[in-house]
């Protein structure tokens, strides 16, 4: 059974329509604090399956791409990188992404649970599944992959729980189950998105928002419409204290 395969037909019971693979890039070497940027695609099955023998291509002679992995004083990096930002547009993936920066809301955590419980990457998550839920057909379901992260993964499955109340017309749950891969060829477009997107918001002049631009270039494409989740410090707040209130 091929990698999309396998994607779309867990769970057995009720294979999703579509999948959303996520990747994330931390700007801080803790994983801890500082801004989160979570990016990946939405596509279906005939999408994903046509997107992963062309990024395969696209990589030449490389196995995968992690984009912190880059040697960026290298020509052949540009090339890459050019050569690979546009694939998932033409496959017909969507583009999503969230960002999040600890600072808006560090002050209102008074304890280690609440740290715990409100560490950015899952700030960022919540939102972004929730916008990703709501741009699906409304009878369809959906799956989401994230590129593994062992610290958060019990926190996001404690998430799924809160999404399962999203139901479609006919009473099924939209959230069909959350994954977490290893290295998976699928994630990597969403690790190329993430990264770039922190590099431009970090310094758009410097050499690796150039070496990324490709990429970011795509978002403004005219036939291209991103799923953006950047809430304000003032959102974000409210949604922490709304978090410290129900753990209470």
């Amino acid at each position: 059974m091929s990698i999309v395969e396998n994607i779309f037909e867990t769970p057995h019971d009720a294979p999703p329509e579509w999948a959303l693979m996520l990747t994330a890039y931390i700007d801080e070497s803790s994983h801890e604090t500082g801004t989160v940027v979570l990016g990946g695609f939405i596509g279906n099955k005939e999408q994903w399956e046509t997107f992963l023998p062309q990024w395969r291509k696209g990589l030449g002679k490389r196995t995968r791409l992690h984009t912190k992995e880059l040697r960026w004083n290298k020509p052949a990096t540009k090339s890459l990188l050019t050569r690979l930002a546009p694939i998932p547009f033409d496959c017909g993936l969507r583009p999503i992404y969230a960002s999040v920066t600890d600072s808006d809301y560090s002050d209102l955590l008074e304890n280690d649970l609440e740290k715990w419980v409100h560490k950015t990457y899952i700030v960022a998550a919540l939102p972004m599944m929730l916008l990703a839920i709501n741009s699906i057909p409304a009878d369809e379901t959906i799956k989401f992959v994230f590129d593994q992260q062992l610290q958060y993964e019990n926190m996001v499955k404690i998430m799924h729980l809160f999404l399962q109340k999203h139901k479609t017309p006919s009473g099924e749950a939209k959230l069909t189950s959350i994954e977490y891969v290893f290295q998976s060829p699928l994630t990597e477009p969403g690790d190329y998105l993430a990264y770039a997107i922190t590099q431009v918001c970090r310094n758009m002049n410097s050499r690796k928002a150039d070496l990324c631009a490709p990429i970011a270039l795509q978002l403004m494409m005219p036939h291209v419409s991103p799923i953006v989740c950047k809430p304000t410090r003032e959102e974000i707040r409210y949604v922490v204290e709304c978090g410290k209130n129900y753990i209470k």
